[in-house]
């Protein structure tokens, strides 16, 4: 039997996270029922085309079917729409959740008691998969991301679903916690950044902890076996009282370690550093943010790209073009809306330019195709020269001047251009 519920700060239809859905299919009891929430981006008017790109994801990359469990606008459902969710969570052991507004999907979730649908999927064969937006509902707060950082409300906590207290976890539960999207301002902590993230903790009970995780990365809780696996390519940080302590990608904790962290009572819970033979913990206010796994991909296609134009290489240049496409079919699914598809998209458009460009000139150096030539009828040059059949050489300087190549004599020897214009 498998029962696990997995948190994941992003990433949730991106390739960094296949293999993680995988694992989970294959852990349990078949057929598989999977369902996808479509509550949290149920207000975007292209709430469609989300679900849409989300199914083909399981379909191609994860080859698995999910269905999606609508519930867009509780006031706006029929009786039958609300029962029909309600059922499709009650009969499912895939439920999957992701981007949008927490408050938006609270307001929803909350008239159905989501979180008591949920806690009886605890007894039975389950995953219950929620990330960005719907990560954010599962603890005892939630912020208001959309209100605070696009409208520019105060900084407040709302009350979560607190469905993570029926396993004994009280914590708000941030995802993106190593954001960068602001570039000039900070926006980690879900955007929140340094100066609004005290704010908000201020407003928590005191019993409550922040659990942060990067993006692109995953937190496996295993009650079937009691342990806590993070997976992906970024960090979870457990923060209280101000202070945080952060674990890598890889690590493992007992599930009673686990809880013995967030709650402060394990010995080395806020140490300086603290090492073993898997990890080192680093205690820190703030942490840096890194880039996307996706722009990191097409920096280096960019690199790669730039190389093989100045070294005219029309073969390898092609190739990165081709692996710019390749990697931005990958991500094609990924339901995070952010820059780098636009990024990735301009990148393309632009090397296939400047190819073009290349094609209307040649890729092929002109000088060091007609060099040996060249050098060939200098050299006779210098010999008419020598022989002092001046106007043979003159006449050999004129007609390479004709040809588009200017020959210049200086005191250390003749010298030649190719003439442009």
């Amino acid at each position: 039997m498998t029962k696990k519920i997995v948190l994941l700060g992003s990433g949730e239809t991106a390739p960094t996270m296949v293999k993680v859905h995988r694992s989970i299919f294959n852990e349990l009891i078949q057929p598989h029922k999977a369902i996808m929430l479509d509550t949290p981006f149920g207000f975007q008017a292209n709430a469609e085309e989300i679900s849409a790109k989300a199914a083909d994801y399981f379909r191609i990359s994860i080859n698995e079917k999910i269905d999606t469990a609508s519930l867009k606008n509780f006031e706006k459902a029929s009786a039958y729409e609300i029962e029909r969710f309600r059922e499709l969570v009650a009969s499912s052991n895939y439920i999957f959740a992701g981007p949008g507004s927490p408050t938006y999907a609270l307001r929803q979730w909350l008239k159905v008691d989501l979180a008591s649908l949920l806690a009886k999927k605890l007894q039975s064969d389950f995953a219950i998969v929620f990330s960005s937006a719907a990560v954010l509902t599962l603890g005892r707060y939630t912020i208001p991301v959309y209100e605070i950082y696009k409208v520019g409300e105060d900084p407040r906590l709302h009350d979560g679903l607190d469905f993570l207290a029926a396993i004994g976890l009280n914590v708000l539960v941030i995802p993106h916690y190593n954001n960068q999207e602001g570039g000039s301002h900070d926006t980690r902590y879900c955007y929140m950044g340094k100066d609004r993230l005290p704010i908000l903790e201020s407003q928590m009970e005191a019993t409550t902890s922040i659990l942060g995780i990067d993006e692109h990365t995953g937190l496996i809780i295993d009650l079937e076996i009691d342990e806590v696996t993070v997976v992906g390519i970024g960090t979870i940080t457990i923060r209280r009282h101000g202070k945080s302590s952060s674990y890598p990608s890889g690590e493992t904790f007992s599930f009673n370690d686990f809880k013995a962290l967030l709650s402060g009572e394990n010995s080395y819970d806020f140490a300086d550093i603290v090492s073993s033979d898997k990890k080192t913990i680093v205690t820190s206010h703030d942490q840096d943010a890194t880039t996307s796994p996706l722009h990191t991909s097409l920096v280096e296609l960019e690199e790669e790209f730039n190389t093989s134009y100045s070294e005219k290489n029309a073969s390898r240049a092609l190739d990165a073009i081709l692996k710019i496409e390749d990697v931005l079919e990958q991500w094609r699914a990924d339901t995070l809306q952010s820059d780098d598809f636009d990024f990735g998209r301009s990148l393309l458009r632009s090397c296939i330019a400047r190819l073009g460009e290349w094609l209307e000139i040649g890729s092929v150096d002109k000088k060091s195709v007609i060099a040996p030539f060249v050098e060939i009828l200098i050299e006779l040059r210098k010999t008419f020269r020598d022989e002092r059949r001046f106007s043979d050489a003159d006449f050999l300087r004129d007609s390479l001047t004709k040809a588009g190549i200017e020959v210049q004599d200086q005191s250390s020897g003749t010298y030649w251009t190719l003439i442009t214009g």
